[in-house]
């Protein structure tokens, strides 16, 4: 926006029913990932490696012009 990077957009490919189960909308910007604010393109690659193991992720999403944050479990438990 306006030649700032803000985040990652989403698109759903195959699965939207997985970003609505989520509460994520096509076209949602997720500006931050647990606490990181994700101002470049590597931030987000280096915040999609930390919650690849996570049980609960954190994210401010933009949507319509305001910032909301959404919590979500992603079912991972490591193994024993």
């Amino acid at each position: 926006q306006d030649g700032r990077f803000l985040g990652f957009r989403l698109r759903p490919g195959r699965d939207q029913q997985l970003l609505r189960q989520l509460g994520l909308h096509n076209g949602d910007v997720i500006t931050e990932v647990n606490g990181s604010r994700l101002n470049n393109p590597m931030q987000g690659l280096s915040a999609l490696q930390d919650v690849m193991n996570a049980n609960q992720v954190s994210v401010r999403v933009l949507r319509n012009g305001a910032e909301m944050p959404l919590t979500f479990s992603l079912g991972y438990s490591a193994p024993k």
